[in-house]
Formats: structure tokens, C-alpha cells, sequence
């Protein structure tokens, strides 16, 4: 266990500079949660951490080597009293470690903003809604092996690119942000099952007509998406379509034949949770 957290306090540039890899995963983990409020559930005394295969929500391998972070599930595991007073702080994700492939903190409103080209290439979760991260968020540099990605009720902005190379990813929750741009469903992920985008502040016209059979549910309630027709895919029976009704007078498909779209009912729990 370490005393004292030397690495921390660098200025950002610094930071980008830092190489990874010359840390130990207990320096990094250390370095990880050493701005959260909540830090003293990693802690036998002020200052001083546990060693990491000690840790709550934290699962190695026989090597010692982190493979999964849960510091929402390390919150669950302390009483209700240290839940109110602990959350909040800060959180730089560049301090994963590179052997972690599933890393969420949930419901913890900690601060800060998301480098996707320093996450850990072996990453096949990331689970970080219910925050107060801003910044933009670049699918472009997201992991190879990435599948599951939840950046739900924050504060992120800008464009996201829905036609990122992503090959593996199944989930993309994004609803309850501050993203602008339009949005192109033409070359989706072929894997994608789930894609909400609710609730930002996405404009324009849409088309998914050519949206790939394998995404079950979409939503975009919210936007400013307006438009008198849209062109749908010929599976859209078997797809959960989330949408204003006012603003998209009827769908058609390709041809331009009236087609009826099954509407979802909004469910929290079910895809926002």
C-alpha cells in the first residue's frame, strides 16, 4: 500500500505525456479514485489504501492484475449514511488500468471528461451514466473491442459519430446530454442492438432505411428532429422506435408506401437505468 499519491497532482499537459504502462496497477488505481469523494472506502486509514485485491467493486486476475472496476457496486456495499455524504469529486479515466475491460461508475455525480483513445484497448464495457462529465466524446477512437457504452445523463456536447468503426459494439446509451449535429444511421455498427439518443439536442432529418437488422430498440424523443416523411427499414416491425410524433408526420418505406411503426413506451428502467 501506498502512503501518498505522487502523481496525481501533474498539470494536464504533463498527464498526456505520462506513459502508462512505467506505473503499477496499485500507483494507477490509487491515482484513479484519489479525487473522488468517496475515497475512503479504498482507505484503512486516511492516506493510506488498501491493497487493490482488497478493494470493493474491484476484480483481479490470479496475477493481481485489474479486469474490472464497479465503484457504483463499491457504494453498495457501504452503509446509507456514507452514500449521501460521499458523492461527488472528480475522476480522469486515463488512469485505468490497460488490463481492465469492464469499468463502470455509475450515479456518483463526479466531474471530469472523457479521452476515448486512452482507454484501455482490451475495454469491452464502459458504464458511466448518471454523472457530471462534459466535454465531447470521440467514438472515432473508442477500443476495438469495445460493446457496451453508457454515457447517459451528463453533459456531454458536440457531434457524435455514428459511423465510427466500432465492429463490436451492441449498446450505446448517450440520452440526457448536450449533443448538436445531425444524425446519420447509414452505416451504423452491424452488431448494435440498442441506441438511444434521447433527450440532447441533436436537428435536422433523418433515414433508417438502412439501419441493420440486428438494432431492436432506437430512440430519439427529444430532438429537434422534424421532418413530414421517413424512410424506414423493411424490418422496422421488429424494431422499438422511440420518436416524437408530432414532429415526424408518417413513415414510408422505400418506395413510398405508408408503413405503421410499432412506438415504444418510455421505460427508465429499461434502457436508462
Amino acid at each position: 500500500m501506498n502512503p501518498f499519491i505522487a502523481v496525481v497532482s501533474v498539470d494536464e499537459q504533463a498527464l498526456s505525456r505520462i506513459n502508462i504502462g512505467d506505473f503499477d496497477q496499485q500507483t494507477l488505481m490509487e491515482s484513479l479514485v484519489a479525487e473522488l469523494n468517496c475515497v475512503s472506502i479504498f482507505q484503512a486509514e486516511e492516506f493510506m489504501f488498501n491493497d487493490i485485491q482488497k478493494w470493493p467493486g474491484v476484480s483481479t486476475s490470479a496475477d493481481g492484475s485489474v479486469e474490472a472496476i464497479d465503484v457504483s457496486r463499491a457504494y453498495d456495499f457501504t452503509d446509507e449514511e456514507s452514500i449521501v455524504k460521499e458523492l461527488g469529486g472528480s475522476v480522469d479515466f486515463r488512469w485505468i488500468p490497460r488490463t481492465v475491460y469492464n469499468f463502470e461508475m455509475r450515479e456518483l455525480e463526479v466531474a471530469g471528461t472523457i479521452s476515448t483513445a486512452h482507454l484501455p484497448s482490451s475495454l469491452r464495457i464502459f458504464d458511466v451514466r448518471r454523472n457530471r462529465l462534459i466535454g465531447s466524446f470521440d467514438m472515432n477512437s473508442l477500443p476495438e473491442e469495445i460493446e457496451n457504452v453508457s454515457i447517459g445523463h451528463n453533459d456531454l456536447s458536440g457531434n457524435l459519430e455514428l459511423r465510427a468503426n466500432v465492429p463490436k459494439l451492441k449498446r450505446l446509451l448517450a440520452d440526457h446530454n448536450s449533443f448538436t449535429g445531425s444524425l446519420d444511421f447509414t452505416k451504423l455498427p452491424q452488431n448494435i442492438q440498442s441506441l438511444s439518443l434521447c433527450y440532447n439536442k441533436f436537428s435536422g432529418t433523418i433515414n433508417i432505411e438502412h439501419i441493420p437488422c440486428s438494432l431492436q430498440y432506437l430512440g430519439i424523443v427529444g430532438n429537434d428532429i422534424r421532418q413530414k416523411q421517413l424512410v424506414v427499414c423493411a424490418h422496422i416491425d421488429n424494431v422499438e422506435f422511440m420518436y416524437d410524433r408530432h414532429k415526424i408526420e408518417r413513415a414510408i418505406d422505400g418506395e413510398g408506401n405508408p408503413v405503421g411503426v410499432k412506438e415504444d413506451i418510455f421505460s427508465d428502467a429499461l434502457f436508462f437505468g
